[in-house]
């Protein structure tokens, strides 16, 4: 698998909902299972990878669940209501 291919998975997006407080899976233990072995054999899982929808789904709900539980900690910019930056 490529490195690409992980980015285009929106690792990168899992990792800041982690970072967060959601409770998911740490997206950087994923990195931990990459072995030439598996990669070379096709052993490597990506279930714990989130899709691009799954992603969008998890942070439009975290940004709702902000709105009504700690409506302090967001920032609304323009069309955009985004976490604050702490």
């Amino acid at each position: 698998m490529q490195i690409s291919k992980i980015k285009s998975l929106g690792w990168e997006r899992a990792l800041a909902l982690y970072e967060q407080g959601l409770r998911i899976e740490d997206p950087m233990d994923m990195f931990e299972e990459i072995t030439r072995y598996k990669l070379i054999h096709g052993l490597f899982k990506l279930e714990n990878i989130y899709s691009s929808k799954e992603l969008d789904a998890l942070g439009a709900t975290y940004i709702a669940w902000m709105s009504v539980n700690r409506p302090g900690r967001i920032v609304v910019q323009g069309e955009f209501v985004l976490p604050d930056q702490e």
